[in-house]
């Protein structure tokens, strides 16, 4: 598990993130959510550490780029730059070079960024797949509160670079939690065992 004491951040003077103390699962789908300049993508470059080869890849680094190409579905576009995929594919592609790192985190600052629907969801099935099959820990920034209900295991709720809420989604997907994340009122409903927050009436 990932261990987050008492950190804290500030740029220029200004406190982004506020003395957070949080418990990540190993294992699973970990969201980090809230409003903008919450300081969930602070948090998160704050807890990364990526291994990498000082631009001198191994045989078994092009092992895992080649298994991480297939996994994400990429192998047949090995070949072009990154500016050359579509959205979709270049964001799996992010993913993909994550991947290859072969660490037991994967730590994601919005990985449905400029996504369709459709894309977000094969991205989240993506995710949780490689959590479930893979054994990875992955540790998402996250706007989409529903995305985050129905993928994760734990949710971590951010609001003015504190740590707000942090639980199971069944614990946070509350109207009186939602409310005090993002300041407005969110109606939970439960749809197919998951909890849903409608919050554009």
């Amino acid at each position: 598990m990932i261990e987050i004491s008492g950190v804290s951040k500030s740029y220029d003077g200004r406190p982004v993130v506020r003395d957070v103390t949080a418990t990540i699962p190993a294992g699973g789908i970990t969201s980090i959510i809230g409003p903008n300049g919450a300081g969930k993508s602070t948090l998160l470059s704050m807890i990364s550490r990526f291994p990498h080869n000082g631009g001198r890849p191994t045989a078994t680094d092009k092992e895992h780029i080649d298994a991480s190409l297939d996994y994400l579905e990429l192998g047949p576009l090995a070949d072009r730059f990154v500016d050359e995929l579509s959205g979709g594919q270049r964001q799996r592609a992010f993913i993909a070079m994550v991947l290859a790192q072969d660490t037991e985190y994967l730590l994601l600052d919005e990985p449905l960024n400029n996504l369709d629907m459709k894309h977000s969801v094969h991205m989240m099935r993506t995710l949780r797949k490689m959590a479930d099959e893979l054994g990875k820990t992955i540790v998402l920034v996250i706007h989409d509160i529903n995305f985050a209900s129905c993928y994760s295991d734990t949710i971590l709720a951010m609001k003015d670079g504190e740590l707000i809420s942090q639980g199971a989604p069944a614990e946070l997907m509350h109207s009186s939690v939602l409310a005090q994340v993002y300041g407005i009122d969110i109606r939970v409903e439960e749809i197919d065992g998951n909890r849903i927050g409608v919050y554009f009436a």
